[in-house]
């Protein structure tokens, strides 16, 4: 530009440079180091997007391996032992639908930054107590339970009175429910 020497962005600087003939020079080894750290990388597709669609698509894919692993893992499906057709159909109707319910739970976790493992560890602290032969429940949940429930659009508090009134009915033998 106008026989200015060019120059490199700070940014770039430990990844390129401009030798005295003006030619660009990559450094490879620092290169790669910014790429394994992945700081840097690059997609490519043979649709028209934009670069952040690409990103979204590319990291929602992680999500999904992520889920793969845990059904084949957490719910036992690296190995199939069940003989029969229909049996092995419903396990994995079980796991396709547990499956969904944790990658829901992981959404909403995400809100309330947290992963779905320390959520759930935060949800098993809510417990009734039973009194007399029927649960009762003093609303002990803390702010990041009841922001987790809202996230999914749920009342945390008419959830938890519904769950203890649907196990009082069917403990006393009244027909319960379903809510």
């Amino acid at each position: 530009k106008n026989g200015e020497m060019p120059s490199v962005d700070k940014a770039y600087e430990k990844l390129l440079s401009i030798g005295d003939d003006r030619q660009v020079e990559i450094n490879s080894s620092n290169l790669q180091a910014v790429m394994d750290k992945k700081d840097l990388y690059s997609i490519v597709t043979s649709s028209s997007m934009q670069p952040a669609e690409v990103h979204r698509l590319y990291v929602s894919r992680s999500s999904s391996e992520t889920q793969y692993r845990l059904i084949k893992t957490q719910l036992g499906y690296g190995t199939m032992r069940v003989q029969y057709t229909a049996g092995v159909r419903a396990r994995f109707t079980v796991g396709f639908i547990a499956s969904i319910l944790r990658y829901e739970i992981e959404t909403a976790a995400a809100n309330v930054e947290r992963n779905t493992n320390q959520i759930v560890r935060e949800l098993e602290l809510i417990e009734a107590q039973k009194l007399n032969g029927a649960y009762a429940y003093t609303h002990t949940e803390n702010a990041r339970v009841k922001a987790f429930f809202a996230s999914m659009s749920i009342n945390a508090q008419t959830l938890i009175d519904e769950s203890v009134k649907y196990e009082n009915d069917r403990q006393a033998g009244r027909m319960p429910m379903p809510r």
